[in-house]
């Protein structure tokens, strides 16, 4: 008997170690896919595959704000495309969405999110950007910038004609660019005066360093002299042109970059071949000083309209940009190069959701 027993032993033994090829590389897995993706245990509840690192709301082309869950499928929506919503912003730690029809902007919580309170009105609204708090909210209106608290105090205006890029990581201070001409502002809500900052371009997106000392811009639109990154002083506003093209080579167009813990850049580059605002980007990382060459993270590219960074560095939300809103679609890019995975279409804008 003790025979048997070692001879079935040695062959369950065999069997485990025998080399395998292992199953071919897995396709791209698109939302209706992953929907279908069950764990294999016939008694557990059935549980659908995360593609998302986190949840995500957007403004889509039928303008309803709504909620897509982890594995890509609809969840909550919140606005309905009878309010006319136009623009948004949400405040995931006070789980409170800012969104306007264009003219007076609404406040709506994720405790009642179908419940809009009045907060403020102007003649014309564009843009709105909670700061990472979510106490103070930039209002993109008329001819001015304007911050308010959460129950529509005005805290500080800044007047011109300026886009929102982004706060830094303390709530504490907002950079604006120029909508009408070149330069950025840096706007302290307390205490300082604005820092001006005189770059060749006035387009297109900036990140704060994590210290809060510097800020990275990047330009996308190969409508200025110079493209590529600045590393600017965010007190003294002295820009460095940290990154251009080479001589003789094509313009260098640069979108969405992003600073990480690791002092490292990532973001969507590309060579201007004649297409202008519609060059194909890919995504590259880079050292933070500038000095090594770029790495490419991923190969494929795409024309971004927006372009949402993972808050660890994993990958990025992306709006691609076509003839037709309709058409945009939002894809997940992991910087491991895996498949891209196709979240939703027809999507305006985008943010992470928690």
């Amino acid at each position: 008997m003790k025979h048997w027993i070692s001879i079935l032993f040695v062959v369950i033994l065999s069997a485990a170690c025998s080399p395998t090829s292992g199953p071919p590389p897995a396709p791209p897995v698109t939302v209706t896919e992953a929907a279908q993706i069950s764990t294999p245990d016939d008694t557990a509840d059935e549980k659908k595959s995360d593609v998302l690192p986190s949840s995500v709301i957007l403004l889509d082309a039928a303008n309803t704000i709504r909620t897509i869950n982890l594995d890509g499928s609809n969840a909550t929506q919140w606005i309905s495309a009878a309010e006319s919503p136009v623009a948004f912003s949400y405040a995931p730690d006070q789980q409170t969405l800012a969104w306007s029809n264009g003219s007076e902007v609404f406040t709506s919580t994720a405790a009642n999110p179908a419940q809009s309170v009045p907060l403020a009105t102007y003649s014309t609204v564009k843009q709105l950007l909670w700061s990472p708090s979510g106490t103070l909210l930039a209002v993109d209106a008329n001819d001015a910038t304007f911050l308010l608290d959460s129950n529509g105090e005005e805290i500080s205006r800044i007047n011109g004609n300026f886009n929102l890029l982004s706060w830094s990581s303390d709530s504490s201070r907002i950079i604006l660019s120029n909508a009408l001409g070149n330069g950025f502002l840096i706007h302290t809500v307390v205490g300082a005066r604005d820092t001006i900052i005189n770059v060749p371009t006035n387009c297109c997106a900036a990140t704060w360093t994590q210290s809060g000392r510097f800020v990275y811009i990047s330009n996308s639109v190969p409508d200025t002299t110079k493209a590529g990154v600045w590393l600017v002083s965010a007190s003294t506003g002295t820009p460095i042109h940290l990154l251009s093209s080479k001589p003789g080579q094509s313009q260098l167009l640069v979108s969405d970059i992003q600073h990480f813990s690791n002092d490292s850049l990532q973001g969507f580059f590309g060579d201007n071949i004649g297409l202008g605002i519609n060059t194909p980007l890919t995504m590259h990382s880079i050292s933070a000083d500038g000095q090594q060459d770029l790495v490419p993270l991923r190969n494929d590219s795409y024309r971004i309209r927006q372009a949402v960074w993972e808050q660890n560095g994993r990958g990025a939300l992306v709006v691609t940009q076509t003839a037709t809103v309709e058409d945009n679609q939002l894809v997940w890019l992991s910087v491991d190069n895996a498949p891209a995975v196709t979240i939703a279409n027809g999507v305006q804008r985008v943010e992470w959701f928690d």
